[in-house]
């Protein structure tokens, strides 16, 4: 989410199951990433001491750290599961002393019905909490439909959204799906694109094709 790719993979772990964070820094920098996307969710790999624990590792290496936090559709993220205003509040606090947290992204706000909880009035509120502490931190959370509506609810309250790509089968009408969800935005916000190259929960039978995920980048 900026002029260069952002890895999210799947966690190396260590025997105990702890992130390992040297290994995870060692891999992006061989496949030349500078930025990388680390959920925080109930357990290691990706229980919050492990994201506490790379942060370090990250500032160090030269990488930029996406946190993403999960609504309960997906699990939790802990200790603050879904008070979304705590997180923003703590991680712009953290941001503060390691600048390679660059951004929030909070998974999924308009799936599973949770855009009853993401209203306007509370995606602004978490925005506001963040903006009390460090302005510089981004706030960008994912969607997967963008329409007029969308674009609207939003503006003026995050600094872009992530735009997800779901069909891992083709690419027919990716390009009209971004171009289309950017003309909404009327220059309001960012779009990044988010495309998958692994299986998902809902799409267990494996990631695209390689040319499919080629032609989709």
């Amino acid at each position: 989410m900026g002029s260069v790719p952002c890895s999210w993979n799947v966690p190396i772990e260590r025997a105990n199951h702890e992130l390992d964070v040297a290994a995870t820094i060692r891999l992006l920098k061989a496949n030349h990433f500078t930025c990388y996307v680390q959920p925080i969710e109930e357990h290691s790999p990706m229980a919050y001491q492990d994201f506490l624990n790379l942060l370090p590792a990250a500032q160090a290496g030269g990488i930029e750290i996406w946190a993403v936090l999960i609504p309960h559709t997906e699990g939790f993220s802990l200790p603050y599961r879904e008070d979304f205003v705590r997180w923003m509040q703590e991680l712009a606090r953290l941001s503060l002393k390691y600048p390679a947290l660059r951004g929030v992204n909070i998974d999924d706000i308009d799936a599973g019905g949770n855009d009853r909880t993401f209203t306007r009035s509370y995606v602004c509120e978490v925005n506001r909490a963040k903006l009390r502490i460090n302005p510089k931190l981004l706030f960008i959370p994912t969607i997967y439909d963008l329409d007029r509506d969308a674009a609207d609810r939003y503006a003026g309250c995050v600094d872009g959204l992530w735009l997800w790509w779901v069909n891992l089968e083709q690419n027919n009408g990716l390009r009209a799906f971004v171009r289309d969800g950017r003309s909404v935005v009327h220059g309001r916000f960012p779009v990044y694109a988010g495309v998958y190259a692994h299986s998902t929960s809902w799409h267990k039978q494996g990631g695209p094709k390689p040319e499919i995920l080629k032609t989709a980048l």
